[in-house]
């Protein structure tokens, strides 16, 4: 069930969506959710990156993407190599620059002869694998770091908060107090619970 864009409260000004009952970015849409988890994408060998938000995700997909180009950085992007999947269905700027602009056909058109790997934010049970043997590679951080990192994410990415129009100088300011926002991502609700 898709609940809409809300507010948390009008102090925090942070802007979330709930789908099945758990917290997404704004851009995100259930049924769009509910149709990439449909379409079987995944093939053997497949490597996803499975990470919460803020803990290390660029980082493992450069990892990766040097790896499957004998460490060197070469002419594409390491979104190219590893795009996140959720964007796939995201909306323009997000499917550009997290997707590569690729879609499932693109990925069904991907070299067969290397693992190819995708980025997640989901929860397990919602994790878009499709019905092949895909290997994960989880990465955790330190709660604390964690959610330092998350509350400046928030407070920089206009998505959160477009109450204000996109002038930084007219919008809100998303949770001005840390202490607020450590209440928020104890309680999970900020982006992916």
């Amino acid at each position: 069930v898709d609940e809409g864009v809300r507010v948390i409260s009008p102090e925090y000004g942070f802007r979330y969506r709930r789908v099945g009952g758990r917290v997404f970015p704004p851009f995100a849409h259930a049924g769009a959710l509910d149709e990439m988890r449909a379409v079987d994408w995944s093939r053997d060998g497949d490597v996803m990156i499975a990470t919460y938000p803020k803990c290390g995700t660029t980082w493992m997909q450069q990892i990766c993407h040097l790896l499957v180009h004998g460490g060197e950085q070469g002419a594409t992007t390491m979104y190219a190599t590893a795009p996140w999947l959720e964007c796939l269905i995201a909306a323009p700027i997000l499917h550009e620059r997290e997707a590569n602009n690729y879609s499932f056909a693109d990925l069904a058109s991907m070299p067969a002869g290397r693992p190819r790997f995708f980025k997640s934010h989901a929860n397990f049970g919602d994790l878009p694998r499709g019905r092949a043997r895909v290997k994960t590679i989880i990465v955790s951080r330190n709660p604390k770091d964690t959610c330092v990192s998350m509350w400046h994410h928030v407070r920089e990415k206009p998505e959160f908060n477009l109450a204000g129009g996109a002038d930084a100088s007219t919008r809100p300011e998303v949770c001005p107090s840390f202490a607020d926002w450590v209440e928020l991502f104890l309680s999970g609700q900020c982006e992916c619970g």
